[in-house]
């Protein structure tokens, strides 16, 4: 099935994200929201959906790849214009996160779609089978969940939640139109609340805001202590959620929370400041506050804002120079208070990892992929495990009275050995190649170095194309790797190649730029 027209119904930040990206991907798009009230201008009723995508064409970052792709969104609004979906490949929903309104809408969709139509649910966290309820067979057939990550142009993640009802061709469709046509990374997640990414992620926040009271640390600690020092995003904890936006975070922990029946309940400081309107970024305060003078950070035990004190240098500035598995090793052995919290948090999300996986995903490695992809860490949950020790967490978890998980108990050493993974009946499988996705390490362990310096790497794509790798500390541009590339480009020259690709698979740092013990 060839997706051509594209249905998105809501044109909030999240469903103009999607039609722009779908947009900029050269589909033709309706732009759909509810009916506003006239005006002289523009007495069609369709000011919400006009006004975001109008949104959308001055967002930064950009939503769409150029500003001539808002030319193919054509805007309207349901209940003058929701026979336009009637003509669209895939139609997605992405209006307010409550059931209701969501299955009245699905409702009057299913009587207009053509019969080859994909419906999807761009819901967070609201479980497939309650959307369908009331809905017929053939409806069913063609629906899933697809979870996109805001902003959608930038985040590679799209969770795929397909229903036992699926037509598994559906699947494929959509898989193959969002990572070939969007550009996505698909991690198919079974239909629990909140899948993959959210389960764990709003878990590991409200998890750290507890670890973080017990303690007694601050937001700056907490901040320094759980971002690139243990390989998830720079922005941490609670630069996170400003970003996301504070409501966001209370009202996703309240559903997961009441679908699950676990306790995900947010400190009741942090419930004062989205009742004070303080919801981060976009209200201009929250975790923290940007001033005149500076940065100021929210103090919870006194709810007041204090000047920031970022935690860097020592014991941490040097862990986050190393690679992720020895600073992983390095914050499990760190002193004093703050090895005391990270002890405390890595051993939170490992075990609630391991007693969920199986039920989240189909295999570990979607789990890895969906934190990677979607939360941006730098290694997902059982890569992290791996570095700490399997033998490690399971003596924490003895200590601290939890029961020792089977998953562990079959991994024995390790949840990945070479190029496989441990499934969840206890043998060893290849990991699962990404469609379009060139793997430099998996190329040169087959035998397609071409040359190697030491300080780089020339490697054979195919195709004619070669590729420069640069393998320096820090990939630092110095005189033995610049001897390198001239030689690589005259390969090419001499060789006939049709071209030469100059990159590393170094998850954080492209380059640092020249190496400045060379310059005098």
């Amino acid at each position: 099935m060839r997706v051509t027209t594209v249905g998105v119904i809501g044109a909030g930040a999240m469903g103009s994200g999607i039609a722009a990206l779908a947009a900029s991907a050269g589909c033709r798009v309706v732009l759909l929201d509810i009916a506003g009230n006239p005006d002289p201008k523009h007495p069609d009723r369709s000011g919400p959906a006009r006004n975001g995508l109008l949104k959308a064409t001055k967002s930064k970052p950009a939503s769409f790849m150029y500003a001539g792709d808002a030319a193919r969104v054509r805007t309207g609004n349901t209940e003058d214009h929701l026979e336009l979906l009637a003509e669209c490949d895939w139609i997605c929903e992405a209006i307010i996160e409550l059931a209701g309104p969501k299955q009245e809408l699905f409702k009057r969709i299913e009587v207009l779609m053509k019969p080859t139509a994909i419906v999807t649910s761009n819901t967070s966290g609201i479980p497939m089978s309650r959307l369908l309820e009331g809905r017929a067979e053939k409806f069913r057939r063609r629906f899933l969940g697809t979870h996109f990550f805001n902003p959608p142009r930038y985040m590679h993640l799209l969770e795929i939640i397909p229903t036992p009802e699926t037509d598994p061709a559906v699947i494929g469709a959509m898989r193959q139109f969002a990572e070939r046509v969007l550009g996505k990374g698909i991690v198919i997640a079974k239909d629990v609340p909140g899948f993959i990414a959210n389960r764990l992620g709003v878990y590991g926040m409200v998890a750290t805001m507890r670890r973080m009271e017990e303690h007694g640390l601050t937001i700056d600690e907490v901040d320094g202590l759980t971002g690139s020092l243990i390989g998830r995003a720079r922005s941490a904890t609670f630069r996170t959620g400003d970003l996301s936006g504070i409501d966001v975070m209370a009202h996703v922990t309240k559903g997961i929370g009441a679908a699950t029946g676990e306790d995900f309940s947010i400190p009741a400081w942090m419930a004062e400041l989205v009742t004070q309107g303080k919801l981060g970024d976009k209200t201009g305060a929250g975790f923290y506050q940007k001033t005149k003078e500076g940065i100021l950070t929210f103090d919870w035990k006194n709810e007041t804002y204090v000047p920031q004190q970022r935690l860097e240098g020592g014991d941490i500035g040097a862990a986050i120079r190393m690679p992720i598995p020895q600073r992983l090793q390095a914050a499990r052995a760190m002193h004093g208070k703050h090895g005391v919290f990270l002890r405390d948090h890595l051993v939170d999300v490992a075990h609630y990892t391991l007693m969920l996986a199986d039920k989240l995903g189909n295999d570990i490695v979607s789990i890895d992929r969906a934190m990677e992809w979607g939360y941006g860490w730098e290694a997902g949950p059982f890569h992290v495990m791996d570095a700490l020790g399997l033998g490690w967490l399971e003596q924490e978890f003895d200590a601290r009275g939890l029961p020792v998980p089977a998953l562990l108990e079959r991994a024995v050493t390790s949840f990945y050995k070479d190029d496989t993974y441990l499934t969840f009946d206890g043998t060893y499988e290849p990991i699962p190649q990404i469609p379009g996705r060139i793997s430099l390490t998996g190329l040169s362990k087959s035998g397609r170095v071409v040359e190697d310096t030491g300080l780089s790497r020339l490697i054979d794509l195919g195709d004619g194309v070669l590729c420069f790798e640069f393998r320096s500390k820090m990939n630092t541009m110095g005189e033995g790797l610049l001897k390198g590339l001239e030689s690589a480009i005259a390969k090419i020259s001499r060789g006939g190649y049709a071209g030469l690709v100059i990159g590393n698979e170094d998850p954080r740092t492209f380059s640092a730029g020249a190496d400045l013990s060379l310059v005098s």
